[in-house]
């Protein structure tokens, strides 16, 4: 019996239900397999666009890396979709991912991991639906989840220290609160798209959670920050906001915000420049939405384009940071290269804390 990473959790707790099951599943041997690696991811994707008769671009196939985090059946849903319209750019597979999202083949696959989890659960489904559609909103803590979904507080954490335990949820303690995300990929997607109805508003969210509107959010976030009247110093917390990359990060009030037009050399996401009496910080930004862990060749990237940059434009003070607004963090060897390169990682956690130093609204 072959069992992704998710359901060897299930069936652990499947064969404690009852003495029957035990026995059955004792009689095959399991083993746990995890999502593929990205060049494995890669080769999967290649090889099923050219069994399609598509010729598919690097670009567009580690997009589906990292959207997908290397699950196999969910790279098979995508490419299936977007091989007979030989997609070429990124607008054109967005458009193809929207669409996606509220697809026969998307609701299977999620109907049945949910359906499994109901077996194995000590709440319905309906509860654990509502509990993980309110995460997918935005919602990462035991009181603000019981309040927006109107149900008990001891409820809501139950239900989310169970699915911890079982897989689908990572946690992480930030002062005297848990801070709790969906962990699987796709899934805050299709937990959004399935709602009896979808608003303007979850539309957006869709489109946010497919990382289609990080790079504006980003923006915006540092467009408020134009209105500080002092530095905001947010510290560093056992590597939870900023993998230990730095032990604190400040930002300046800042004075403008720009995109760098030009050669493929100068096109960072976005600078925003931080002012403050004769102080003055370059903050040199690149965004990164993945549900795969971002590999160190991305941080190598960065680092080649800040250097030009600073050259070119004769900045004496900086600050680069790689921001990743997904779920997939950042491969341990990529926290070692930005070490190196003097380059801040900040995690999803890391960026719902300056958003909500900010007072910004809050990613989904």
């Amino acid at each position: 019996m072959l069992s992704t990473s998710l359901s060897w959790h299930l069936l652990e707790k499947y064969t404690q239900l009852s003495p029957a099951r035990k026995a059955f599943l004792a009689l095959f041997t399991t083993r746990r397999i995890e999502p593929l690696t990205k060049d494995s991811s890669l080769k999967l994707i290649q090889h099923l666009s050219k069994t399609l008769e598509y010729n598919i671009p690097n670009s567009i196939a580690e997009r589906i890396y990292e959207i997908t985090g290397g699950i196999p059946a969910l790279i098979e849903i995508i490419v299936s979709h977007i091989a007979p319209r030989q997609v070429r750019d990124m607008d054109e597979l967005n458009n193809i991912l929207e669409k996606l999202s509220k697809s026969t083949e998307l609701n299977d696959f999620f109907e049945a991991i949910i359906d499994f989890i109901d077996e194995v659960s000590r709440h319905g489904k309906t509860i654990i639906m509502r509990v993980m559609r309110s995460i997918a909103e935005g919602n990462t803590t035991p009181k603000i989840i019981a309040r927006s979904e109107r149900m008990d507080y001891n409820v809501a954490y139950n239900v989310l220290e169970e699915l911890v335990e079982i897989g689908f949820v990572t946690k992480q303690k930030l002062r005297k609160e848990n801070i709790y995300l969906l962990k699987y990929p796709l899934m805050k997607t299709w937990l959004l798209a399935s709602k009896p109805y979808v608003s303007t508003k979850d539309k957006q969210k869709i489109r946010m959670s497919l990382g289609i509107m990080f790079d504006k959010y980003v923006e915006g976030l540092f467009r408020q920050a134009k209105k500080l009247t002092a530095p905001l110093i947010i510290k560093e917390r056992n590597g939870m906001l900023f993998n230990n990359t730095t032990e604190q990060l400040e930002i300046l009030p800042i004075h403008s915000v720009y995109i760098p037009r030009g050669p493929p050399h100068r096109q960072l996401d976005l600078v925003a420049i931080g002012r403050l009496g004769t102080k003055e910080t370059y903050y040199l930004i690149e965004n990164k939405y993945t549900m795969a862990p971002i590999p160190p060749s991305y941080i190598e990237r960065f680092a080649e384009r800040v250097k030009m940059f600073v050259t070119e434009e004769k900045i004496k003070n900086y600050v680069a940071i790689m921001i990743q607004g997904g779920e997939g963090d950042y491969h341990p060897a990529s926290i070692a290269t930005a070490i190196k390169n003097k380059i801040i990682t900040v995690t999803k956690t890391g960026l719902l804390q300056i958003v909500k130093q900010l007072g910004y609204p809050k990613i989904a």
